[in-house]
């Protein structure tokens, strides 16, 4: 019997409302969390204002708290992700705010 990788109908993607920075249990980084691969992925994080203080590509890299190797302060920033699970199915879009304790 060979594992056969998910249908895009039985995808699922969890993304965390908050990290805590100064925690040791493992809740320190910002990425989403997908029981399938993740193409076309795009993550960007605003701060209160709009600007925004990181992107990122790569879905396995998670957002650490920095923004150009500077770390943020606590409060509650806006991100909008996007992806798609095969080359040629539809886009998806989520967008949200996470809260970011120190």
């Amino acid at each position: 019997s060979t594992d056969c990788p998910p249908a895009p109908s039985d995808c699922n993607t969890y993304l965390p409302n908050s990290i805590s920075l100064s925690s040791n249990r493992g809740n320190d980084s910002f990425m989403p969390v997908s029981n399938c691969e993740v193409q076309d992925y795009r993550l960007e994080i605003y701060d209160r204002w709009g600007g925004r203080i990181y992107q990122s590509s790569d879905p396995t890299f998670p957002w650490d708290g920095r923004s150009s190797n500077y770390e943020i302060q606590s409060g509650v920033y806006s991100y909008a992700i996007r992806y798609r699970y095969t080359s040629d199915g539809p886009m998806t879009y989520h967008t949200g705010t996470i809260s970011v304790i120190r």
